[in-house]
């Protein structure tokens, strides 16, 4: 028999394709990976290419592929024809063409056992960052952490390999997280273990089509099936709208071939708010409270107490938790600075243009790790115009993690975020009569920042002019996602199944007197019978 020599950095190459997984498990995923691969090419017209091994078991992957994903995704593509059909219809590649957990994968009760392994003995601070973001996953949500050694069964087990990732769900057999070399960040931590919970990546929502576009000619083969939507059979949102700042986000250039992005927002200015960020979303701790969480308050954790989009604290029923910028008993004060002096948080817009600047603007610049919110309010029946002036100064990255971000169509949600030195030239128009800007230093850099300046603007003919621009106000309702099933136990059935999900939707709205016309209210003559007050509303289906 002739001999072979394997290096340690092969040994490492072999670990990080094989991640637990048999030399029969692999074989059997690369098959079906190269399937569903050829039917995503056939569908959008490109050419079939041979796939490298090396393409299909990435170790840049953090969410490996076992037997049960694989089928499941050929399982998607046999039940929901929507998803390739969506593809063959779309006029151009480069065209328009699930918060998100999944139904079976999901976690007993509110413990979840774990063990970090004997690989972290020489690497202390490893040890310490898998225990930071465990600890962030117990502040954030009612979930109990409990380490059970080498107990047998279902459990995450932390080890020290090749990358950072780890497996979608819980499994029947202990469950390895890898945190290996570079991956020492709590919030890369606490993105595995997000995995390990059931948690997709957001890109991949059922409804995900309504928010982003995705640039297939720019993936790289062998890596088409990863930006496939899921499907309502296998998904659940408990109503959590789409978020463009979830931490299990991909970002734009994800498995790009060429440089060029994979991935862009429908929405303007997003594109470099989505991707692995540093900190848990509002939305994602939402929905993890929601799935795991919801019996610890009695009558659940929903309640029209908590104000813009807040629930009911699991660890105090008698707290909401807020979105971002917001805080209070019932979310209805501004969340005060960190390591930094905001000056006045809360801010009223007028007729006359103000201004508001980060700390530090055009002297010292801003502090590091540092943080304001600032809640801007105008009279009802106007809104506020917001404009950047002056130079603009952060640094450059996508995402970015030192930003200022402007929440001007609804208050809960991530809006547009900005870095880089080149000042945004959009102005900002409020749906309502309120905005809220976030401005965050994520880094231990410092830069000079931004200055933007505000003001009321008359809309909906409430002012008295003869035309004028409709008010705006971004609604949200219920667009159920649907999917089919077997109706009894013997499957012979087919029966048409809804799960809850939340849409958004604009409407336009003009005063008594006005009517809407062509996206402009003017006013009635006398002959007209009165309008009520937004008592004409277009709705706009986003």
């Amino acid at each position: 028999m002739t001999g072979f020599t394997l290096t340690f950095n092969d040994a490492l190459i072999l670990d990080s394709i094989i991640r637990g997984r048999s030399i029969v498990d692999l074989l059997y995923i690369a098959c079906k990976v190269a399937e569903i691969e050829g039917r995503i090419a056939s569908a959008l017209g490109l050419p079939l290419t041979s796939i490298a091994i090396e393409s299909i078991f990435d170790p840049s992957d953090d969410i490996p592929l076992d037997r049960a994903d694989v089928d499941a995704i050929i399982g998607d593509l046999n039940d929901d024809p929507t998803i390739l059909e969506f593809l063959r219809n779309s006029t151009s590649v480069l065209g328009r063409r699930k918060r998100k957990a999944l139904v079976d994968l999901r976690w007993p009760g509110t413990v979840i056992p774990y063990q970090i392994t004997s690989d972290f003995d020489l690497f202390p601070d490893s040890r310490q960052v898998i225990l930071d973001g465990i600890t962030y996953w117990e502040n954030e949500t009612r979930l109990d952490f409990q380490d059970v050694g080498a107990a047998a069964g279902s459990k995450m087990v932390f080890r020290r390999l090749v990358g950072c990732w780890s497996f979608l769900g819980m499994k029947p057999y202990p469950q390895t997280i890898s945190i290996g070399a570079g991956c020492n960040q709590r919030g890369i931590v606490a993105r595995e273990i997000g995995h390990a919970l059931g948690f997709v990546p957001e890109h991949q929502r059922p409804d995900r089509d309504l928010y982003l576009n995705i640039n297939w000619s720019n993936v790289r083969p062998g890596k088409l099936h990863k930006f496939l939507r899921t499907t309502w059979r296998r998904i659940v949102t408990l109503g959590v709208p789409y978020d463009y700042s979830s931490l299990l986000h991909y970002g734009a250039f994800m498995f790009s071939n060429n440089g060029q992005k994979t991935i862009s927002g429908r929405e303007p200015d997003v594109d470099r708010t989505f991707g692995f960020s540093k900190a848990l979303s509002f939305y994602d701790v939402k929905l993890a409270n929601l799935l795991y969480c919801s019996g610890s308050c009695p009558g659940g954790l929903e309640t029209s107490m908590c104000m813009k989009d807040g629930y009911r604290n699991p660890r105090n029923c008698s707290y909401c938790k807020c979105t971002n910028g917001l805080t209070g008993r019932y979310c209805m004060s501004v969340e005060p600075g960190r390591n930094t002096h905001c000056s006045s948080t809360s801010l009223v817009a007028t007729p006359a243009w103000q201004t508001l600047t980060s700390p530090g603007y055009n002297t010292t610049g801003y502090t590091a790790f540092s943080a304001c919110s600032w809640l801007i309010t105008a009279p009802n029946n106007t809104a506020i115009t917001i404009r950047f002036s002056g130079s603009f100064d952060f640094p450059c990255q996508s995402p970015c993690m030192d930003f200022v971000e402007v929440r001007f169509t609804d208050l809960a949600r991530t809006g547009p975020r900005y870095c880089c030195s080149a000042r945004p030239l959009q102005y900002f128009r409020s749906h309502g009569n309120e905005a809220l800007i976030l401005f965050k230093a994520n880094s231990s850099l410092s830069r000079n920042g931004f200055a933007l300046e505000y003001r009321t603007e008359p809309c909906g003919g409430c002012s008295g002019n003869d035309s004028v621009q409709p008010c705006l106000e971004t609604q949200r309702f219920n667009c159920p996602g649907v999917f089919t099933g077997n109706c009894n136990f013997w499957g012979f059935t087919r029966c048409t199944n809804r799960r809850r999900n939340t849409c958004y939707r604009i409407a336009q709205s003009c005063c008594q007197g006005y009517r809407l016309i062509n996206n402009t209210c003017y006013r009635v003559l006398s002959d007209w019978s009165a309008w009520s007050t937004c008592s004409y509303m277009w709705w706009v289906w986003h």
